[in-house]
């Protein structure tokens, strides 16, 4: 019996070790995965400060046509 209470205890070592290591794993991608979410959105924001950029700038380029620059 002891042999085997032996083996029977280094599987689930072993199997603790997999689930640890594949928790690390899991919460790595999950750290990746927000960050993409947090870049995209970013990335919203930058494109709509642009678009706004934009339409300020021809704003002001119509503006300045107007008194004669």
């Amino acid at each position: 019996m002891c042999v085997i209470d032996s083996i029977s205890s280094s599987f689930i070592k072993s199997l603790n070790c997999q689930v640890s290591n594949a928790s690390s794993d899991l919460n790595v991608l999950n750290s990746m995965i927000l960050r993409i979410v947090s870049f995209e959105e970013l990335l919203g924001h930058c494109n709509e400060i642009c678009k706004k950029n934009q339409s300020d700038l021809s704003e002001l380029q119509d503006n300045l046509k107007k008194l004669g620059y």
